[in-house]
């Protein structure tokens, strides 16, 4: 979801769908990228234990952002109601098995 985020403000402020494209797909790439550098350069650090330690610290990050940046932006665009109705139902969609 934090990939959608930069590529929303360029796209509203520019309105050129290819730029927030470039954008949201570079920002996208960022945390894969972390992780192979990091896999790379620790190998042999790299315990199951750590990994879950990081992989729930960028989540936590994640979900902080979306509830700090993006849901009061929400509220300006599409109002309240709307707004916790899409991240009630987002959750609802990515906790789903």
């Amino acid at each position: 979801m934090n990939f959608l985020s930069p590529g929303f403000v360029d796209f509203l402020a520019r309105f050129s769908k290819w730029q927030a494209f470039k954008l949201a797909t570079v920002s996208g790439f960022a945390e894969p990228l972390g992780v192979v550098l990091v896999a790379y350069l620790f190998p042999s650090s790299l315990s199951p234990e750590i990994l879950e330690g990081l992989l729930a610290s960028v989540g936590g990050v994640m979900a902080f952002l979306t509830l700090h940046e993006m849901l009061p932006l929400a509220f300006d665009y599409a109002g309240q109601k709307q707004a916790v109705k899409a991240v009630f139902f987002g959750m609802a969609f990515m906790s789903a098995r």
